[in-house]
């Protein structure tokens, strides 16, 4: 433990510039959302009484692996990303197990969430539509 670190940090140009769509990997595909009104799956046109079309588009896609981030989001994650990686080493030793154990930590994070990720994306769709 002693020299190895506690919190690891992405440099600003490491930050990707694509979000990635597990769903376009995934030999069995998730069921599809269903409209609680209905019990059916829901339409696109159901999602944007409430979302952007562009995310809906996201949301709905089961085959497309990356999608680019807007150059507007990436700055926007440069000022307020990435949170650090933290090395639980306590929880490691507690365990007693030889696995490496991590996790984010979101304190530093201007709004204390991991949801500003989501809503600056959610915010640049809105506002482009």
């Amino acid at each position: 433990m002693k020299g190895s670190p506690y919190k690891y940090y992405l440099p600003e140009q490491d930050i990707p510039t694509q979000w990635y769509n597990v769903r376009a990997d995934m030999k069995t595909k998730p069921a599809p959302l269903l409209d609680p009104a209905t019990g059916t799956p829901v339409s696109a046109a159901a999602l944007e009484k409430v979302f952007c079309a562009k995310l809906v588009e996201q949301e709905l896609d089961n085959d497309t692996p990356w999608f680019a981030i807007p150059r507007e989001v990436q700055d926007f994650y440069r000022m307020f990303r990435p949170s650090p990686l933290v090395r639980a080493y306590f929880l490691e030793n507690a365990l007693g197990t030889p696995a490496h154990i991590y996790y984010k930590f979101e304190g530093n994070n201007t709004s204390g969430s991991h949801k500003l990720n989501s809503a600056i994306a959610q915010a640049y769709y809105a506002k482009e539509q």
